[in-house]
């Protein structure tokens, strides 16, 4: 059964259609977010809260031979939420355990990055991330 047989079978109600998807997409989806979060059972935490969009806006998905590149689009969506919470996390951490008299200063310039961060487009967000804080070389 193909891709798109198997959206429209879904739409219908097919709950054996829809594991199918899933069976058909996960693996791959999971691998592909274990890449950028380097850990496994956030990969899988990740990959299921893009199951449950996807699965929630189905409907609205409106040329189903465009799914697997549109349920990817969600993955990649998911994931750099995901880094970026991380990343915020990661930098409220280095204000608190920063010497109390450059508390001020601390707080300060993360407003300053933030705000700077935030002016990038998505894509320089992202080597940003990638590169900046998750310490990937190039190549990866």
């Amino acid at each position: 059964m193909s891709v798109s047989e198997l959206v429209l079978d879904c739409r219908n109600g097919n709950r054996e259609a829809w594991t199918a998807l899933v069976n058909l997409f996960r693996p791959k989806a999971v691998n592909w977010v274990h890449q950028f979060c380097r850990d496994r059972h956030t990969a899988e935490d990740v990959v299921q809260d893009s199951l449950l969009l996807a699965a929630r806006h189905l409907s609205e998905l409106r040329n189903p031979q465009a799914f697997e590149s549109w349920f990817f689009q969600i993955v990649k969506t998911q994931a750099f939420r995901f880094l970026n919470k991380e990343n915020k996390r990661k930098t409220e951490s280095m204000v608190e355990i920063s010497d109390n008299s450059n508390v001020e200063a601390d707080v300060l310039l993360k407003i300053e990055f933030e705000k700077a961060y935030s002016k990038l487009p998505l894509d320089l967000q992202q080597v940003f991330l990638l590169a900046g804080i998750h310490q990937w070389t190039v190549n990866e």
